[in-house]
């Protein structure tokens, strides 16, 4: 029972992290031509650790985040492995980890960005 809604969640939130990737990259649209001179290219904990004068680096984010989220589809985990096996179900609750890292991730870029680096 755990595999059948863990599996159909995956598929679901496959979306959902797409909807948010396309919604930061109509967001970088909107801020760029607000956008300092320098922008952050890393962010660690607490600071900014390197600037770029390139500001068409802020759609690099969201466009590597969509590439991620299509080679981790659940298709292609259930294509090498099989639907409900316990590889592919780790594979998918450890997938849906990362997927959810590089949200939380990339909005705290755009945060920071929008914050200290915008006119």
């Amino acid at each position: 029972m755990f595999n059948c809604r863990f599996s159909f969640l995956y598929k679901k939130s496959f979306y959902v992290f797409v909807a948010v990737y396309t919604l930061e990259i109509m967001f970088s649209l909107f801020i760029y031509s607000h956008l300092k001179s320098a922008i952050p290219v890393h962010i660690g904990i607490g600071s900014v650790d390197s600037l770029t004068d390139a500001k068409y680096t802020i759609f690099l984010l969201p466009i590597v985040c969509v590439v991620a989220s299509y080679a981790l589809k659940s298709e292609a985990i259930d294509s090498r492995y099989g639907e409900g096996s316990p590889t592919d179900n780790i594979l998918k609750i450890l997938f849906f980890l990362l997927q959810v890292l590089l949200v939380v991730g990339s909005v705290y870029y755009f945060y920071i960005v929008y914050r200290y680096y915008t006119v």
